[in-house]
């Protein structure tokens, strides 16, 4: 009875409160798909180098700036597969109109059929681009849709709303 109350209660009492923190934080949320057509302006700078890289928070970093100038402006990162220790992404913003305030090469309309979700989740429990992918994948197989894994777009709405777009094929 003694080593239950000095070490089940205490390691059962600390499992609770992780559990707790970890609902808190958003990291039982389930990642649920919608169909959606979308059409939105994209501007970035392409990057393809080390994971670590000053360069990709200095793009982030100047692509967050231009996303607060404006309301209808949110931050955006287009990704694509990559080394374990590298990146090939396209930082920049995103809206529903033409973005002229933004200084940066890279600029996409971006139209078409996406598998869309958005995930409420702290950044440190949030899913990996890759748990996303494959739901998106598990989502489309079920509802006799083909993603094109080779592409996402995390577009950033606040502190914890990340809105997740994977295109659609035909």
């Amino acid at each position: 009875m003694d080593m239950i109350k000095k070490v089940i209660i205490p390691l059962l009492v600390a499992g609770i409160a992780v559990a707790w923190v970890y609902q808190y934080l958003g990291g039982f949320e389930k990642i649920e798909f919608n169909e959606s057509t979308i059409s939105l302006n994209f501007k970035g700078r392409v990057y393809q180098g080390l994971y670590n890289s000053p360069k990709t928070e200095q793009f982030f970093l100047s692509a967050r700036e231009v996303a607060t100038s404006a309301a209808d402006i949110d931050l955006a990162i287009i990704s694509y597969p990559s080394a374990k220790d590298s990146l090939h992404q396209i930082i920049g913003v995103i809206s529903d109109s033409p973005i002229d305030n933004a200084e940066m090469p890279y600029a996409e309309e971006i139209k078409g059929e996406y598998l869309e979700t958005i995930i409420t989740a702290h950044n440190l429990v949030m899913p990996k681009p890759n748990e996303v992918i494959e739901a998106a994948d598990e989502y489309a197989s079920s509802n006799n849709l083909k993603i094109d894994p080779t592409r996402s777009i995390d577009i950033y709405q606040g502190e914890r709303s990340l809105r997740v777009l994977i295109p659609l094929v035909d």
